[in-house]
Order: C-alpha cells, then sequence, then structure tokens
C-alpha cells in the first residue's frame, strides 16, 4: 500500500528523481556507539551497564525513549535473569513488556488483519498478554512511573481493548506525569479514526494536549502526527485524491508551523533521542507542506538519524527520507 500512495501522491516526480547520495540505514540509536554497545550486551543477559544508564536519567521522556531503543529488535531478550535478580525493580519488567510487544508485532506483522496467519494471531495475542502481565506488575511496584501505562496503551490497541479503559490507562500515566509524551503519542494513535476512534476525537486530544502546555513542550509535536494520520487515512483508506496536497492546505500547514515554533521554542529541556523523534515529525510536514527552507533546516538538525515514522507513512522510510533530502539540496 505504500509504495502505491508514494506513486499516486507523486512526490518522486515531484523530486524530480533526485535522491540522496548518502548512505541512509535506519539506526534506532542514531549513532550512539554506547546505546549500540547496551543492546548488544542485553542480546547476551548483561544488564548491568543497562540498569545503570537508565537509572542515571531523570527525564521521563528520555527514559521511556530509551526503554524502547534497548528493547526493539528481533526475538526475545533474556531478561529472566534480571527480573529474578531484582525482584523490587519495575525496571527489567518494563524493558521486558517493551521487548515482548515488539516481539508480538514481529509475529503479526505490519500488514492488514487479512494477511495475518493464525499461528500468526496466536503468537501477537500471546505475547501482548505477557506483556501486560509485566506491566501490571511494574506498576504495583513504581506507581509514580507514567511509563507502565504509557506502554499498556499499546498492548490496549493490540488486544482490541475497549477506548474506555485505554483512556483510563492514560489518565493514569497523567495522574503520575501529567506532560508524559509516549502516554499523549499512544492515546493519539488509539483515538484514530483506524483503529475505531474517530478524526474529530484524535485531533481533540492532540489541540487540548497543546492548548495547555507552554513554550518549549514536547506536547506541540502532537500536532504534525494528528496531521500525519489524517493525511494517511484520507488517501490510503479513503482513497480521496484531495488529500494529495493535504498538508499544503493552509490551516493545515499554519497549524504545523505555529506547533514547530512553540515546539522548539528556548528553554526546552534537550534529550537527543527524543528531540531526532520530534524533528522527523516536523520535517515530514513541513517538507509536504511546501515549507522548504523551515524542513531543510529541521533536516540539517536531524542529519542521516531518519526514524521509522513518519516516513514509513509514505514510503520505505529510507527512500521518503533521501526523496525529502534530495528535493531539498541535502544530498
Amino acid at each position: 500500500m505504500w509504495t502505491w500512495l508514494a506513486r499516486l501522491i507523486g512526490i518522486a516526480e515531484q523530486a524530480g528523481g533526485v535522491s540522496s547520495r548518502v548512505a541512509l540505514t535506519l539506526d534506532p540509536t542514531a549513532g550512539d556507539r554506547r546505546l549500540k554497545t547496551l543492546r548488544g550486551e542485553l542480546r547476551t543477559g548483561q544488564w548491568l551497564e543497562a540498569k545503570r544508564h537508565l537509572d542515571s536519567l531523570s527525564d521521563p521522556d528520555e527514559r521511556t525513549r530509551l526503554i524502547e531503543v534497548l528493547a526493539e529488535g528481533p526475538g526475545e531478550l533474556p531478561l529472566a535473569g534480571w527480573v529474578a535478580a531484582e525482584p523490587e525493580s519495575s525496571l527489567p519488567l518494563l524493558l521486558r513488556a517493551r521487548n515482548r510487544i515488539y516481539w508480538a508485532w514481529e509475529a503479526r506483522g505490519s500488514g492488514t488483519a487479512d494477511t495475518v496467519s493464525a499461528s500468526g494471531a496466536n503468537a501477537f495475542l500471546d505475547r501482548l498478554e505477557l506483556a501486560e502481565d509485566d506491566l501490571e506488575a511494574a506498576a504495583a511496584l513504581d506507581p509514580k512511573d507514567p511509563t507502565p501505562h504509557a506502554f499498556g496503551l499499546i498492548t490496549a490497541r493490540g488486544l482490541g481493548i475497549p477506548l474506555a479503559e485505554a483512556r483510563a490507562r492514560f489518565a493514569r500515566a497523567q495522574g503520575a506525569r501529567p506532560d508524559h509524551l509516549l502516554a499523549h503519542q499512544a492515546l493519539l494513535v488509539r483515538l484514530c479514526e483506524k483503529w475505531g476512534g474517530s478524526h474529530e476525537a484524535m485531533f481533540a486530544h492532540a489541540r487540548e494536549a497543546t492548548a495547555q502546555a507552554g513554550p518549549g513542550s514536547r506536547l506541540h509535536a502532537l500536532i504534525p502526527m494528528a496531521h500525519a494520520e489524517r493525511w494517511l487515512f484520507g488517501y490510503a483508506f479513503d482513497e480521496d485524491e484531495s488529500f494529495a496536497r493535504y498538508f499544503e492546505r493552509p490551516e493545515v500547514i499554519e497549524e504545523i508551523e505555529a506547533a514547530h515554533e512553540a515546539c522548539f521554542a528556548r528553554g526546552r529541556k534537550q534529550a537527543r533521542l527524543v528531540d531526532l523523534e520530534l524533528r522527523n515529525h516536523f520535517a515530514f510536514a513541513l517538507w509536504l507542506g511546501k515549507r522548504g527552507g523551515k524542513a531543510r533546516r529541521e533536516l540539517q538538525e536531524i542529519g542521516t538519524h531518519f526514524t521509522q515514522l513518519p516516513w514509513g507513512f509514505l514510503d520505505a522510510p529510507d527512500r521518503a527520507f533521501a526523496r525529502a533530502r534530495g528535493e531539498l539540496g541535502l544530498g
């Protein structure tokens, strides 16, 4: 579907066939050698350095993002030893839960429901249930941590848990940390029409969160995220060709530009991997919205460190990102 979408929207033609001359590879660590080492150690059951690194982080968004980066990868991480060695710690449970979520989607695949085999569907649900057990235990061990509830919003979506329970999980995350980025992102995705919500509910959440957020808040990135979801649904699901230039609509791109300015206001907290994720969302929207100067500056900040989403909404993420770089003279 994504190749068809890219052809239909005409991005390759708009770019004049220009692509990046820089080698582009999706790297969840964004070139961080220490994180690469920690990921490798966890794959062999060595967890002490990962624990020290995660324990040193005071920014909840950064900690959550690092757990995701360390948990990502093929297969199940050997974390039983860490869980057994520290039965009063929520950290190994969070890491194992997030790894099991990735592992579940690995079994299911990224296609539509009709492309999933019976065995894949069963493994998907079984692994999500295992993650749910870990998240429940982690939340009990550390009630002040929003992360288990944020991850629980992802498992809830996969398990088809009703929206009322998803909102309850979000409320628990907010009770621990009102501006927790992943909790807001995960609820936004759950509220999408493609997941049984509605465009109105999705935008209401994004706009309410940003209205309450101050200058420099990461929550302003919910605006381009919501617009990307609306654009995707209009084109890929509704097959509405008027969405070919959705990001160029004045009311759309102006809202994104205002959110961009607010998100990167002076005085904001810095966390490299989190910032890279936000910059990728803004760069994508600004590029498709024909704000070349602003998009180019964001791509310069990003360098070669693109993220799976939102570029993967358009095509293979490396190809979509390369097109943006090439069109804007950053090849």
